[in-house]
């Protein structure tokens, strides 16, 4: 995947020819309008914002293919805390590649709004994620989907918590495969997220990259060495491939990571956004049943 350039951009999941930005409510027009230069003329967004919402979804799939059909979902179950003023929710598009029909999907959960998610918030992450999954298999129509979005559960606390081996469970429910691009052979995963930081003086927690400027970075990190911090790496967004069968047209992975967007020392942040992009190259194929 390469970045197209001269697109306003702040949170990107993506494979070459499918982007998922979030966070675009202001920028939409603009942003739609320059992904259609470089290629990206197809699009849905939403969830739209209610009487009850001051924000719509955030949400955006551009695609270089045909849309085909299109659904939006908002939750029922409600957000919590500043979540609670946007429409969160899930959007689904049937995407036509060269005639090889694949669903596709994206979704942008409760936030956790500290480095342990609460009981509270761990409830609605799993209740939103619940949605999201019957929503899934409702609206498929082919035998393969791409997901991808920032679901706000941490990986890096699945020992703690259980939820990402929840998330993979629920939304992989109804499929032989689903698959993680940037799961490793050995089970671990790199963050996608800048990490979170405990001033063990304070016990104040701090969350590092975009938040704080680049000077006072590299001094926790220094400082990190010599005990006086603890930072903690975060992952939070998913890119999986889904498919009902085996057989038929499916999606596979040839390769997936997490590109972080640094930017040049001359910028006052370290990274563009305090969440990175997933991206994967994917091959779409039709495998003959056994």
């Amino acid at each position: 995947m390469t970045f197209p350039a001269n697109i306003d951009h702040h949170r990107w999941f993506g494979t070459g020819s499918l982007f998922f930005p979030f966070e675009i409510t202001l920028g939409l027009k603009h942003l739609m309008t320059s992904a259609s230069i470089h290629g990206y003329s197809h699009s849905h967004h939403g969830p739209p914002s209610t009487l009850k919402t001051f924000l719509d979804g955030g949400l955006l799939i551009l695609s270089k293919y045909p849309i085909l059909k299109f659904h939006t979902l908002e939750f029922q179950t409600k957000a919590s805390h500043s979540d609670g003023l946007a429409s969160k929710g899930a959007l689904h598009c049937l995407i036509d590649v060269d005639g090889k029909e694949v669903d596709v999907f994206t979704s942008h959960t409760q936030a956790s709004y500290s480095y342990t998610a609460s009981p509270e918030i761990d409830a609605i992450q799993r209740s939103q994620i619940t949605e999201l999954s019957n929503f899934i298999n409702d609206k498929m129509t082919s035998n393969s989907a791409i997901f991808g979005g920032d679901l706000n559960v941490d990986a890096f606390q699945n020992n703690v918590n259980g939820t990402y081996t929840f998330l993979i469970e629920e939304i992989g429910s109804g499929f032989e495969e689903c698959v993680d691009v940037i799961l490793k052979e050995d089970g671990t995963f790199p963050e996608t997220s800048v990490g979170y930081c405990w001033d063990k003086v304070s016990c104040k927690e701090l969350v590092l990259g975009s938040y704080i400027g680049r000077k006072d970075v590299k001094k926790i990190e220094e400082e990190e060495e010599e005990g006086g911090y603890d930072i903690k790496a975060a992952r939070y967004d998913y890119l999986l491939l889904l498919n009902k069968r085996k057989g038929g047209v499916v999606v596979k992975k040839v390769n997936g990571k997490v590109q972080k967007f640094e930017q040049g020392e001359e910028c006052e942040f370290r990274y563009l956004s305090d969440h990175f992009a997933v991206e994967a190259e994917v091959e779409i194929a039709v495998i003959k049943f056994d």
